[in-house]
């Protein structure tokens, strides 16, 4: 089943709801809602465990339903890339656990990646190299810092960019048609040093006309923005994050139009708004409980009216 279609996990998952009783068009309508479900717990998952705080990590988990995530895998219609993403988000999530608590963690990391990567190929390559630039600035970092702590956190990723490269040597043994998945040659051949100069020029009309304008919810990025002393604060997030954006920052940078809303779209910026949320709301424990619910009200109801907007705005089936 997996040999010739890239996206057969996520038709998996619209076939077992045809099995609940569901006609195929009501599959295809109800698979959004259980990726949405999926990311979300993903991302509370993740907030969580740097947080450990269950109330706001749920409060923060909303963001992933008002993120462009959401919006921009439905409108279009990149179901696979959203399961993708967000069964990656749960592996980073259990190799922090690996990490800072058990390396027993790592299992459910591990197998959460290969469910990413067969998910969807193209997101998979992008995630590779994240964990491999992941790993070199956690040896960097054990070789001047702490040693020991470093070098547990630099095998717990060796042991994903490992299980990378089991797969791909499978594909090739098994002529799974990898390159072909991850359009390869279109990625090679969007990416041009001469498009830095039309960076701003080119970012600014994906942001306004791709994928109906979703982009815009400046909301969304200055939470991210306020992030920023936790990040700066917890060692791990740090190192991962700048991994993270490192790889896309420099595949948006360079790559033609048509490629920058893709790499937009994986940005973590749903997480990072979580996460300033957070920031925000530690900040403001001095101040009453209704003007710190008033300001939770009027930040989620600005996301709701996104939202809102981006869905009416998608065309029926």
């Amino acid at each position: 089943m997996f040999t010739y279609e890239p996206r057969s996990f996520y038709l998996t998952i619209l076939w077992f709801i045809t099995l609940l009783g569901f006609s195929k068009e009501a599959a295809v309508k109800i698979g959004p809602a259980v990726l949405s479900i999926i990311h979300t717990i993903a991302v509370f998952a993740f907030i969580y465990v740097i947080t450990k705080n269950k109330f706001l990590s749920g409060l923060s988990s909303l963001f992933a339903i008002f993120s462009f995530q959401a919006t921009v895998g439905m409108y279009a219609g990149i179901y696979a890339n959203w399961l993708s993403l967000s069964t990656a988000i749960l592996s980073l999530t259990f190799l922090i656990k690996a990490i800072k608590k058990n390396l027993k963690f790592i299992i459910p990391s591990i197998c959460l990646l290969i469910i990413s990567n067969i998910s969807h190929p193209w997101f998979a390559a992008i995630n590779f190299s994240i964990l491999i630039l992941y790993a070199l600035i956690s040896l960097i970092y054990s070789a001047m810092k702490k040693f020991k702590e470093g070098l547990k956190e630099f095998l717990c990723i060796l042991s994903l960019i490992a299980v990378n490269l089991i797969l791909i040597v499978l594909t090739f043994i098994k002529h799974l048609r990898l390159m072909e998945a991850i359009q390869i040659n279109q990625i090679l051949q969007s990416i041009k040093l001469l498009n830095v100069f039309s960076f701003f020029e080119n970012l600014d009309f994906a942001l306004k006309f791709y994928v109906g304008g979703f982009f815009i919810t400046p909301l969304i990025y200055l939470l991210g923005l306020a992030s920023t002393p936790l990040i700066f604060k917890n060692k791990i997030l740090f190192k991962l994050f700048t991994a993270w954006f490192i790889t896309t920052l420099f595949l948006l940078i360079f790559s033609d139009l048509w490629l920058k809303w893709r790499i937009l779209y994986l940005m973590p910026f749903q997480i990072l708004s979580g996460l300033g949320y957070i920031v925000i709301m530690k900040n403001l424990h001095k101040t009453s409980l209704t003007f710190k619910t008033l300001f939770s009200t009027a930040i989620f109801l600005q996301l709701f009216n996104y939202t809102l907007q981006c869905l009416l705005f998608i065309p029926e089936y």
